[in-house]
C-alpha cells in the first residue's frame, strides 16, 4: 500500500496499486490504481515545486460506488500547467469520516519548447540578471511558505537588496498566466 498513516490506528480506507507521473507533450500525465476502496470520497490531486510547499491542482472523485469497492479502479488526470522542471506530486486522500492520508510521492522533470530563461548569478547576493524575457512577462519572488517579496514585470534585472537573506522561489509567468518557469534562488 502506497498510502502513509496520519493519525489513523485501523485499517487504511484505499488499497494503492500505483501512483505513477509521466511528461506527455505540453502535459503531466498522472495515473494510479487502487484495488481495495473502503470510505472513500475521493482524491486531491497536490504539486510541488521543492517537494514542501504543496497546492492543490485538481480533485478526482472516487469511482466506486458510496466509496467502496473490493475491485481495480483506475484513475487518471492530466497537469495542463506544469512548472517548467522538477514537479513533485502526491495525491491526498479524503475519507467520508474526513480522514486523510497521502500517497507517496513521484517526481517529474518537465521540459518542453517554452522558453527557457536564464537566470543568473545563483545564488544571488544583492540582484539576479533573467535573459530571454520578452517585457510582458510577470516575475514573482515568494519564499518557501508562501509569502510574496515583490511581483514585477518583465524586468531582467532584479534588485535584492530589500529582501532577507534565505531561499526564495522566482515564478516567471507569461500573459495568459501559466507558470513558464520557477527556480530557487
Amino acid at each position: 500500500n502506497e498510502f502513509s498513516i496520519n493519525g489513523s490506528t485501523g485499517v487504511l480506507p484505499v488499497t494503492l496499486s500505483y501512483f505513477d507521473a509521466k511528461n506527455i507533450g505540453e502535459q503531466v500525465c498522472l495515473n494510479w490504481e487502487t484495488a481495495c476502496e473502503k470510505g472513500n470520497a475521493g482524491f486531491e490531486i497536490e504539486r510541488s515545486a521543492d517537494g514542501i510547499v504543496w497546492n492543490k491542482i485538481g480533485y478526482s472523485a472516487t469511482k466506486a460506488k458510496d466509496g467502496n469497492s473490493t475491485v481495480t479502479q483506475l484513475y487518471a488526470f492530466k497537469d495542463t500547467k506544469p512548472f517548467f522542471g522538477i514537479n513533485y506530486y502526491r495525491l491526498k486522500q479524503v475519507g467520508f469520516d474526513g480522514e486523510i492520508n497521502y500517497s507517496k510521492v513521484v517526481k517529474v522533470n518537465f521540459q518542453s519548447a517554452r522558453i527557457a530563461y536564464e537566470i543568473y548569478p545563483n545564488p544571488a547576493k544583492h540582484f539576479i540578471q533573467i535573459n530571454g524575457l520578452k517585457g510582458d512577462e510577470m516575475i514573482s519572488v515568494n519564499n518557501l511558505l508562501g509569502d510574496n517579496f515583490g511581483t514585477y514585470k518583465g524586468n531582467s534585472t532584479m534588485s535584492f537588496y530589500n529582501i532577507p537573506t534565505g531561499i526564495y522561489i522566482l515564478s516567471i509567468i507569461a500573459p495568459n498566466n501559466s507558470v513558464t518557469q520557477k527556480k530557487l534562488i
